[in-house]
């Protein structure tokens, strides 16, 4: 299971990893007791748990439930890579410049990416039809149009606590938490990065070495927007940067 392999995974923790080994022991402890009552929980409940489990549903399943779809302009914020079962998978993160919606969209390719055919910083047009979960977040595009065009960023009105706060409210199995935030600051401190809000609070920012110093050689001294991922181990860790008209990529 992908969450058995995600264990030995710790990242950025070099200091902590026992903490995040027994948080993610609980999670996967946690997932492992849902699945015993998965005939006693509702469709969304069982979706859910399938999903965080590794184990994917049918785009035409999805259609077929008249899932929540979403009709935005959908800039893609960020792409990571990772690999399941032979299996090269791309993990697209779409944000919906409209409605400040975000969809997470992973495709699967055997053999190499020589037939992707999304691209970082491009926006689409059209609809994501999301899974029957507990909270809209994984999705699929349904017919999405490539569309050049200006743009600006709304935020939503919502500290990062408030939002994942939330989240878990309604789905406490969320693992990652995309959250843009605008007009921030950088600074480095005691060996660690921090984004410096408006609000002048800040917040720990986990990256490497090297993508925080390729963030500050953009960003230095300058306010930008960047898009984060928070996940469920309390790391914020950054997916791309919007500075000067430009979207950058520093995952």
């Amino acid at each position: 299971s992908r969450l058995v392999l995600a264990l030995g995974e710790n990242k950025n923790h070099l200091g902590n990893w026992h903490t995040l080994f027994l948080k993610k022991l609980t999670y996967l402890y946690t997932i492992a007791k849902a699945f015993q009552n998965y005939q006693q929980l509702s469709k969304n409940q069982q979706n859910e748990i399938l999903l965080q489990s590794g184990i994917h549903l049918k785009k035409e399943i999805v259609i077929a439930e008249g899932s929540i779809r979403i009709d935005d302009n959908w800039l893609i914020a960020g792409i990571t890579y990772m690999e399941e079962n032979n299996l090269e998978v791309e993990k697209i993160w779409y944000y919906g410049l409209k409605t400040q919606s975000w969809a997470l969209v992973l495709n699967y390719y055997f053999g190499g990416l020589s037939n992707k055919t999304i691209f970082f910083g491009e926006i689409y047009e059209g609809e994501i039809a999301y899974y029957s979960t507990l909270y809209p977040y994984r999705g699929i595009s349904v017919d999405l149009q490539k569309k050049i065009m200006s743009f600006d960023f709304k935020v939503l009105n919502l500290s990062l606590k408030e939002y994942v706060s939330n989240i878990l409210v309604i789905n406490p199995f969320q693992l990652e938490f995309p959250f843009l935030f605008k007009d921030v600051k950088l600074i480095y401190h005691q060996k660690k990065y921090y984004l410096v809000l408006n609000t002048n609070e800040n917040i720990r920012l986990h990256c490497s070495s090297l993508q925080g110093a390729l963030i500050v050689s953009y960003v230095f001294e300058t306010s930008f927007s960047i898009f984060t991922i928070y996940d469920a181990y309390n790391q914020l860790m950054p997916l791309s940067l919007y500075v000067a008209d430009k979207m950058i990529e520093v995952h």
